[in-house]
């Protein structure tokens, strides 16, 4: 499916989401109604004269009508909206959190949190999404796992305890695909307003059981002041109880409906997403393997955290008990999901034998990876330069096709290359300083005069003995092909996130790093808004709404255009008469002054809605493609422009 289109399909859901949640809304008003009109006639007639007839309180009444409305639109629309902003803020580690899930140090040495991490990072890099935290339930023995998040950009992805000890590395990734599929077709965000929508639905039952308890005890405290000579009346206790009960029922009515809100939009999406992990890794195997574990399992997928019950639809399998015959059930039958993806399944359940771990991979595969040899991913150079190798008949539709998929091909080379890395390099990314210094190596000259200024600059801003790390890892980073180089700043993300707090510092250290020969490089402004975009979805930041006509879109397509030119009169050129085809001829070019002008213009694109990230991009692969010619480093300069703006495109794609 269409990448955009997938974006626009959640948006719908979200909107068949909010209409389902105003039927039960008006469904619960209409009880809450019946109850005050009842506690209204009973106060009535407790206080009215004996000689009265007629009904105490008529049936309707405009200002009952008012007040119902404001007390459950306060009390139910202000408790979701409260849940949504909650796990808006903090993303998907707010939801992992939530559930009592652990946040796996990216330097992990434990064997079974380090596959896991693996798998994942594969998964990010051959979707050209990026890495997300990665968390683990070390509570729950049950099989089972969920992706959370309000955007790509602060995704979390975690299993159960049970799931790492229980599957193999093809089972285990075939979960993973799963929940990377959730990511691409944009159901996080979707889920965190469900989550939002069911605890607001549940605050009523909550509220009854509050007032239930309050009455009791007044019950209890009154009766024992009437042993002690007191007089009291039960009168008000009782009102409180019957509004108690009433409410306790009318949110076990609210908490039914928005059960079955969440199965309605959930279990098609995970028939989706099973197909999507097969597409992914071409190995049925691994996540049907993984459904009959659940299946076989004595818990099954079962998760006995209080929050997984409104947290029910972000999981991999059903993490309560199903009532209602599968009713409420968030997600298919397993036998109907197994038979799905795997149509040779004998239909039982039976104890599967964990296969072994692949053996490592021979230390010739390794170094195939490391030097480009035939057979490997190419991620490293050899010979000459990479700007004089061309790849002819690389087509704009078939970038924009690559765009939100992943392919067998891609995950192999993901894999290859962080197997491929240098040990130096693949310890640097995953803790915070190595990180650092990584993403400082990307951004030296190889000019040893630039380097011996920058190198400089490390040392006032940073240390000594940081400037020798950064200088020691140069020659690996130096080392990569084009195409390794986005791979690996998006590896160091996760280590960088955790030193978020000193983002904006060190994100200006990036900057006088790069700017340190005073010219323009297109590459290095935006690994920087790279560097930018991602910290600051880690501090919760929003970006400011762009325009495609805007002049932070001429800008950057400015830009390009005068790289792709000898001069700026035949960057004008190539900028007015592609505009011109694209239906943008009201774009004027006006190139960035500077580095940072060009950054600044970077980061504000972020801003552009969805259809506009499209045509934006297709704008910029004809600039690209404007000879009919794309070297390795002008498709990396698309796919890092891609990534500013979360439009995943697979790192060295069959283009």
């Amino acid at each position: 499916m269409d990448f955009f289109q997938s974006q626009e399909n959640a948006r719908k859901r979200t909107m068949l989401l909010v209409a389902l949640f105003v039927v039960a809304v008006i469904l619960i008003m209409v009880g809450v109604y019946a109850t005050f009109t009842v506690v209204a006639a009973f106060m009535a007639e407790e206080t009215r004269p004996a000689a009265a007839t007629g009904p105490a309180v008529s049936l309707w009444s405009p200002g009952r009508a008012l007040f119902t409305a404001a007390v459950v639109l306060g009390v139910v629309g202000f408790s979701a909206m409260g849940k949504i902003a909650q796990f808006s803020r903090g993303g998907g580690a707010a939801v992992a959190e939530s559930m009592g899930a652990r946040r796996i140090d990216p330097a992990t040495r434990d064997p079974q949190e380090r596959r896991f991490f693996n798998v994942v990072e594969e998964m990010a890099i051959a979707s050209g999404l990026p890495v997300p935290a990665v968390y683990v339930l070390d509570k729950e023995t049950g099989i089972n796992g969920f992706a959370a998040g309000n955007r790509p950009d602060d995704a979390a992805v975690a299993l159960t305890r049970g799931a790492l000890e229980s599957l193999d590395r093809d089972e285990l990734q075939g979960v993973v695909a799963h929940e990377f599929s959730h990511i691409l077709n944009g159901d996080m965000r979707m889920n965190i307003r469900l989550a939002g929508v069911l605890f607001g639905l549940l605050v009523l039952s909550i509220i009854g059981n509050g007032l239930l308890r309050a009455a009791f005890r007044g019950s209890l405290y009154r009766g024992m002041a009437r042993r002690g000579g007191g007089r009291g009346n039960n009168g008000g206790m009782l009102v409180i109880a019957f509004v108690g009960i009433a409410l306790f029922l009318l949110g076990l009515i609210g908490q039914f409906f928005g059960r079955l809100i969440q199965a309605a939009i959930s279990r098609q999406r995970e028939f989706l997403a099973d197909a999507a992990a097969v597409q992914f890794t071409r190995n049925p195997q691994g996540i049907s393997g993984a459904l009959q574990r659940i299946g076989a399992g004595s818990r099954r997928g079962k998760v006995e955290d209080s929050q997984a019950e409104t947290a029910a639809h972000f999981f991999f399998a059903n993490a309560m008990h199903v009532r209602f015959n599968g009713l409420l059930a968030t997600h298919p039958p397993l036998p109907k999901r197994i038979r799905a993806v795997d149509p040779s399944w004998n239909g039982k359940f039976e104890p599967r034998k964990k296969r072994a771990a692949p053996a490592p991979e021979p230390k010739e595969r390794a170094k195939a990876a490391a030097t480009g040899r035939p057979g490997s991913a190419g991620l490293f150079r050899q010979g000459g330069s990479t700007q004089e190798k061309i790849a002819s008949g690389v087509a704009l539709a078939a970038f924009l096709q690559a765009i939100g998929k992943v392919s067998p091909e891609a995950v192999t080379r993901a894999r290859e290359l962080i197997a491929g890395l240098p040990e130096a390099l693949r310890e640097a990314v995953h803790e915070p300083e190595g990180a650092q210094a990584t993403a400082a190596a990307l951004l030296l000259s190889d000019d040893a005069g630039v380097r011996s200024k920058q190198v400089a600059l490390l040392r006032k801003a940073f240390s000594d003995a940081f400037a020798l790390r950064v200088t020691r890892l140069f020659p690996h980073t130096f080392a990569l092909a084009d195409t390794g180089r986005m791979p690996v700043l998006e590896l160091c993300l996760p280590a960088l996130k955790q030193s978020a707090d000193a983002s904006d510092a060190f994100v200006d250290r990036m900057r006088e790093l790069a700017d340190a020969d005073g010219k323009l490089h297109l590459f290095e402004c935006l690994i920087l808004a790279v560097l930018e975009a991602r910290l600051r979805a880690t501090k919760g930041l929003r970006e400011s709404t762009a325009r495609l006509d805007g002049p932070a879109a001429a800008a950057v397509l400015s830009g390009f255009a005068r790289i792709e030119a000898p001069d700026e009169a035949a960057a004008k050129a190539i900028f007015t008469k592609i505009m011109g085809e694209r239906g943008l001829s009201s774009m004027v070019f006006s190139p960035p002054e500077d580095n940072a002008a060009l950054e600044r213009a970077l980061v504000k694109l972020r801003g552009l809605g969805p259809g506009d990230r499209k045509e934006f991009l297709s704008a910029a692969a004809c600039i690209v493609w404007h000879n009919g010619e794309v070297s390795s480093a002008e498709g990396e300069w698309l796919r890092a422009l891609a990534a500013v703006l979360e439009c995943p495109v697979p790192s060295m794609a069959e283009q």
